[in-house]
This record gives structure tokens, C-alpha cells and sequence, in this order.
């Protein structure tokens, strides 16, 4: 949704066009926040659900969740008091939970695909490598470095600004990435491999086996969709090198406003794809529900 505005020279929102960015946020972060709290409620209620690879799915839905509570209010009042690109303690805010979120949401998702990739690849030693301690460890290691690296955005003087964005994406997309691509080569390979070497006696195994490829895929499929939703912001980056004048510079941050709601919707999209693609999930919701409703009945 292009927008000109070079008249005023404004990068904020007017009008119709503002509404309709102010309901988008309110939706997708209303989403965010109850998708992710279901998740994270399953999790907590369901014993069978408390292992190491749903600690890490929590780690994620945290982060999501945070989006939709945090980020996406934010936005909306950035747009309504007018101090979108400005020198308002809001902006500041912006950039650094916008980079923290990045980070965090990146490095979780490379920190799942290892865990599957040692589930897969390396059976016998998986419960030994990834114990509770670890995975813990794991985790507070990507918060801590995603709140650190974020706090690099009070460093930057506002002309930098457009190589920030840049080197945000190499570290928080193309290194999580490389290491998402590689994982997830060997783990299908492997998978795939596993499969055919076992006999029909082998049931219980290629049971196992089938369910931590479809586990790997549904994370797959989680990242997939970040990208694609997370590549404009990437094209934006790349015009806000070449910006010439103010005005193009306000008219460009005016239309990656749009960019940045698609990036942020992924966090609401993403409890759909768990609920889509893990039994488990469905059936410990179900379960919760139904005890629920029994319990409301003797009240």
C-alpha cells in the first residue's frame, strides 16, 4: 500500500489510512497476545507437554505474546500522537524493543531447529545434551543477547540509522537463518533415511522418527512464514540507503509502516500453525476446555 505524501513531507498516518493501520495493529496484536497465551497455558497445564522442545516453542511464544502486548500499542500510538521517525522517547523505545523482538524471535527459532536437529540426528545422545539445565541456559543466553544487542540503537546517531537496519538483518535473520538451513538439510535427510532402513517390526521407532520430522517441519513452516512476512522490511532497508531527499525519506517510512505491521503479524499467525500441525496441542486444549466447562457446571 504505496502511499505519496510528499507535500507535507510527513511520515506519519492521516485519515482513512490511519484507521485502518490502527485497527490492523489492534487485531493482530489482540491475536498475538490470545494465540500465544493459549499456547503457553496448554503447555503449563499439560504435564506430558513440559519437555525440552516445548520449552523452547514457550521461549517463542513468549517473545510473540510480548508483540502483541508491548509492539504493537506501541505502533499505534507512535501513528496517533504524530512522533513516528522523530526524536519522541516512544521512537527510541521503538527502535530497541523492534530489534529485541527481531532477535529474540530469530534466535529461538535457530535454537529450536538445533534441538530438533540433535533429536534427529543424534537419538542416543539427545537426552544427555539437551536437559532442562541446558535448554534454560539456552534460552536466558538468547534474551540476554537480544536485550544487549537491541541497546546498540541508543548508540547510533539518526544518520546511521539505515546501516543499523542492515546489520540488524545480517545478525538477527542471516545468521539464525544459515544455521536453520543447515539443521533442517540433515534432519530431513536423516529422517528420510531412518525411515527406510526400518523394518515393519520397527513401529514404535519410525513412530518417533515420523513425529520429530513433522515436528522439525512445523517449525519449518513457522520460519517460512517469517521471512516471507519479514522481506519487505528488507526491500525498505535497502531504499532507505539510496534516499535522496527528506521528503522520499518521509514518504519511505511512511509506507514501511505497512511492512513493519506484516512483520509483526507473523506473531499471530504462528499459534494457528502450532494448532494446525501438533495433535498434542489440539487434544491438551480440548481437554482443558472440557474440564472448563465440567467446572462451571457445579457453580
Amino acid at each position: 500500500m504505496l502511499i505519496n505524501n510528499t507535500e507535507t513531507c510527513s511520515a506519519n498516518l492521516q485519515g482513512k489510512i490511519y484507521v485502518l493501520f490502527v485497527v490492523l495493529n489492534a487485531a493482530s496484536g489482540l491475536l498475538a497476545v490470545m494465540g500465544n497465551a493459549v499456547v503457553l497455558f496448554v503447555v503449563y497445564r499439560t504435564r506430558a507437554l513440559r519437555t525440552v522442545s516445548n520449552y523452547f516453542i514457550c521461549s517463542l511464544a513468549v517473545a510473540d505474546f510480548l508483540v502483541g502486548l508491548v509492539i504493537n500499542p506501541l505502533y499505534i500510538a507512535l501513528v496517533s500522537l504524530g512522533v513516528w521517525v522523530s526524536n519522541h522517547p516512544l521512537y527510541q523505545a521503538e527502535n530497541y524493543l523492534w530489534v529485541h523482538s527481531l532477535a529474540t524471535t530469530t534466535f529461538s527459532l535457530a535454537a529450536i531447529s538445533v534441538d530438533q536437529y540433535i533429536a534427529v540426528t543424534k537419538v542416543f545422545l539427545y537426552e544427555r545434551a539437551m536437559t532442562e539445565k541446558r535448554c534454560c541456559l539456552i534460552i536466558g543466553s538468547v534474551w540476554s543477547f537480544s536485550a544487549i544487542f537491541a541497546s546498540t540503537t541508543f548508540c547510533i546517531a539518526p544518520s546511521e540509522t539505515p546501516k543499523l537496519w542492515i546489520a540488524c538483518v545480517i545478525v538477527t535473520v542471516g545468521i539464525p537463518l544459515s544455521v536453520m538451513i543447515y539443521c533442517y538439510y540433515y534432519i530431513f535427510r536423516e529422517a528420510k533415511s531412518q525411515l527406510q532402513k526400518m523394518t515393519a517390526n520397527a513401529t514404535r521407532q519410525m513412530s518417533e522418527v515420523s513425529k520429530n520430522k513433522k515436528a522439525a517441519m512445523t517449525v519449518a513452516i513457522i520460519f517460512g512464514l517469517f521471512v516471507c512476512l519479514f522481506t519487505p522490511n528488507l526491500v525498505f532497508s535497502v531504499f532507505n540507503l539510496s534516499a535522496k531527499s527528506s521528503c522520499q525519506n518521509a514518504t519511505l517510512y511512511q509506507n514501511w509502516l505497512w511492512a513493519i505491521w506484516l512483520a509483526l503479524s507473523s506473531s499471530a499467525c504462528n499459534p494457528w500453525v502450532y494448532a494446525i500441525r501438533c495433535r498434542d496441542y489440539r487434544e491438551a486444549f480440548k481437554k482443558i476446555c472440557h474440564q472448563a466447562v465440567n467446572a462451571s457446571q457445579f457453580l
